[in-house]
């Protein structure tokens, strides 16, 4: 994906973050990334999957600009080559070494890439899997609730939408599990 114009990224924080909130800049004032307490709940929710499952990631607190791209293009219907996005990842992951403490797994940093993949394929193979660790948990009702609904910072209130406006559909009631 190549960078994103002065309107693409009006058009993405326009889709991607709640009303009154937008890119998070750098010192030199560029747009670089969406904090997550700016983000609608159906963001928070792609972000999770996308995160967790197709682009890992040491953390899911954020979406740096290519990603926000990525989550505008997947809510905006266009076409993405997801198995390429997942080779491309698996490859540039591999091909990293891992921070600090590399030897030692105890203090080491590095999230586990496509945990779900390689447990899956170890079951497959009938490889004994026995994690005494909970990799990661569903993307539930009860998850969303926890994880992705919006937060406002400490005495930000949260804003109501006119009542002459239409709630937008990202922050639109869950429907039933």
């Amino acid at each position: 994906m190549s960078q994103a114009s002065g309107s693409d990224k009006e058009a993405i924080s326009q889709l991607l973050c709640v009303p009154g909130q937008d890119f998070a800049q750098s010192v030199a004032g560029r747009e670089v990334q969406i904090m997550r307490t700016s983000m609608t709940t159906l963001t928070q929710i792609w972000m999770m999957l996308l995160l967790g499952n197709i682009l890992p990631n040491d953390h899911n607190s954020d979406l740096l600009l290519l990603k926000c791209q990525l989550v505008y293009t997947i809510l905006t219907q266009v076409s993405v080559h997801i198995s390429q996005l997942i080779s491309d990842a698996m490859y540039q992951f591999a091909g990293i070494a891992p921070p600090r403490h590399p030897v030692d797994l105890e203090r080491s940093n590095r999230a586990l890439g496509f945990p779900a993949l390689i447990t899956g394929l170890c079951q497959f193979y009938e490889v004994p899997v026995n994690p005494n660790k909970l990799i990661r948990p569903p993307i539930s009702r009860a998850f969303i609730e926890k994880y992705c609904m919006p937060r406002y910072v400490q005495g930000q209130a949260p804003q109501q939408p006119e009542e002459d406006q239409q709630q937008p559909v990202a922050d639109a009631p869950l429907p039933p599990l």
